[in-house]
């Protein structure tokens, strides 16, 4: 009974933390940081209402199957959210409000990775296993350094690039 609660459980807990980081977003925009249709706000809002929207299929195998169909298949991904994000944030002129976005985007991506690594006990296993090597190497600052570096050296053992993410979260707003 209770394993039949939990997945449906994560999936609030990770919906409910974005929509928190989206709110926060906003507010921040509210309060005249940054406008609401800078590309830079549109892209990061676009790509965390993919996520919110599609956080059911964030998981090490539904992110294989992606994989595999971009593999297999004449769609392949359109590398399309560094090519916009780089240029939207590089016109503000204000290094402080850019930071601010780009932690906004870190925090996105963080609640993105924790729902996915913690969804698979592979992947959990790899991420532990990753973060004692970088551990005894001393590569590391923080915890949460420590956690999100040991978390992209383990999406790098199966092939996964954090960018194709928020490709694939702009990718289904788009169609939306």
């Amino acid at each position: 009974m209770l394993l039949s609660c939990l997945p449906p459980l994560r999936l609030d807990i990770f919906r409910q933390n974005m929509f928190a980081v989206r709110d926060e977003l906003f507010d921040y925009a509210m309060a005249g940081h940054i406008a609401f249709d800078h590309p830079a706000y549109v892209l990061l809002r676009k790509s965390m209402n993919g996520f919110i929207r599609y956080g059911h299929r964030l998981s090490l195998f539904q992110l294989m199957i992606t994989l595999c169909r971009w593999h297999f298949s004449d769609e392949k991904p359109v590398s399309r959210w560094q090519k916009q994000w780089e240029p939207a944030v590089a016109s503000i002129d204000d290094e402080d409000i850019r930071n601010k976005l780009q932690e906004f985007q870190l925090r996105s991506m963080n609640l993105v990775i924790g729902r996915i690594v913690t969804g698979s006990p592979i992947l959990l296993t790899a991420v532990v296993f990753t973060a004692l090597v970088v551990l005894c190497k001393g590569a590391w600052k923080s915890t949460a350094d420590l956690y999100r570096i040991a978390a992209e050296k383990a999406f790098r053992l199966f092939s996964i690039d954090p960018e194709t993410l928020e490709d694939e979260a702009l990718r289904i707003v788009a169609h939306s």
